[in-house]
């Protein structure tokens, strides 16, 4: 990290801000905030971005020569990493747990693919969505457990802080195991994920409605033994069909 001296013209005392020295230095969240903010050919914006300040209040610094030595430290700023020639790891440390990359992704779960897929359709860039996705597949095996959405947001904001190096190729093989292509940022829904959300909202649609269906039979089975005092053609038909109605519902 290097560290800066910043005064503007409405305060008295040099404020210290530090900002990456290298891309191995970003975090995830910089990382996030630079794809969704940057114009990727201003330095100074990019610094802006880096330290958390206003570009319009870093404009107004007084301190002397900030502007030369801002572009003379942060030229790598310009040249990103190749990111497609990065390969996923096998495990990543996570507050000093080495935590494995799971690469069968068809044991995950559709709750899962559900929330990283929603997140993803949501985002104007896929990039927006590196912590999310990265947490909502990691989270099962840092708590050997089962998915949990508050604990992958918790492990979110973990993951904020730590390298973007470390994360973005993680990030694109999930994007791309979805069926996603992070390279032009278009969406493309993978026919197979697709089958499953569907059998999902159908299976909660039917127990939905089974639960209306036995609601209805019951009540008119109250009305029904409520009526005609004694056994009828018609009623004992009525009453053989909704006991068939409650075994199938």
């Amino acid at each position: 990290m290097i560290n800066y001296l910043i005064k503007t013209l409405k305060s008295k005392k040099h404020r210290k801000v530090s900002a990456p020295g290298s891309w191995e230095e970003v975090t995830v969240a910089q990382y996030m905030a630079l794809v969704s903010s940057w114009d990727r050919k201003d330095v100074v914006q990019a610094f802006a971005i880096l330290t958390g300040q206003s570009f319009r209040k870093l404009t107004e610094s007084t301190s002397f020569g900030l502007e030369n030595r801002i572009l003379a430290s942060m030229e790598w700023i310009l040249d990103a990493p190749n990111w497609d020639a990065m390969t996923c790891p096998s495990a990543v440390e996570i507050e000093g747990k080495m935590v494995e990359v799971p690469v069968e992704l068809d044991k995950l779960t559709l709750g899962q693919k559900m929330e990283a897929m929603r997140k993803m359709s949501q985002a104007k860039n896929l990039e927006e969505c590196v912590a999310f996705v990265c947490a909502v597949y990691l989270q099962p095996e840092r708590d050997s457990g089962k998915f949990n959405l508050d604990s992958a947001k918790e492990l979110e904001k973990v993951i904020e802080g730590l390298p973007i190096v470390v994360f973005h190729p993680i990030a694109v093989f999930f994007f791309e195991k979805l069926g996603k292509s992070m390279r032009n940022g278009r969406s493309v829904w993978h026919p197979l994920i697709l089958t499953q959300i569907a059998s999902g909202l159908m299976l909660q649609g039917w127990r939905a409605l089974t639960v209306w269906l036995r609601s209805q039979i019951w009540l008119y089975w109250t009305k029904l033994s409520n009526g005609a005092k004694g056994p009828t053609p018609t009623k004992t038909l009525c009453c053989s069909l909704i006991s068939l109605l409650w075994v199938c519902c």
